[in-house]
């Protein structure tokens, strides 16, 4: 039904070596254009990070700590820093970028001020209403 012959198959060394040759073109290499690295940090780690952070507003620290290191780790690739370096300083003055816990609070304050002035969507604005509003106060 098939027909080969075995002296079409290649040794593992010949296969070894082709592989190599063919390989070089197809490997992801790191970019050395810092623009470039950052974007592509920004878009592909921070966006997902970003994304519905409000929800990580209740974490505990260990949680908090975990994404805190996802976010030092990009910063580090981006300033091409070494991994024991002070990276927070350099965070906030080189890359204007806040550490996770002012993430969060950000993106909350963002999320009720949108919410107070009838920007946000109206299954959350009903629930967000200013303390001057509310019967129980005194």
């Amino acid at each position: 039904m098939f027909n080969y012959h075995p002296s079409t198959f290649l040794t593992v060394s010949d296969n070894r070596d082709n592989t190599n040759s063919d390989m070089t073109g197809l490997v992801p290499r790191v970019s050395q254009d810092d623009a470039t690295t950052r974007h592509l940090v920004q878009s592909l780690i921070l966006s997902r990070i970003d994304y519905c952070n409000v929800a990580f507003a209740g974490l505990p620290q260990r949680s908090i700590i975990r994404l805190q290191a996802v976010i030092n780790a990009a910063a580090r690739l981006i300033l091409r820093v070494k991994k024991f370096d002070h990276i927070s300083t350099l965070m906030r003055d080189e890359l204007q970028w806040l550490r996770i816990g002012e993430r969060i609070k950000f993106k909350l304050s963002i999320l009720v001020y949108k919410c107070l002035n009838n920007s946000a969507p109206p299954y959350l604005a009903d629930k967000i209403r200013p303390l001057s509003d509310d019967c129980n106060r005194s």
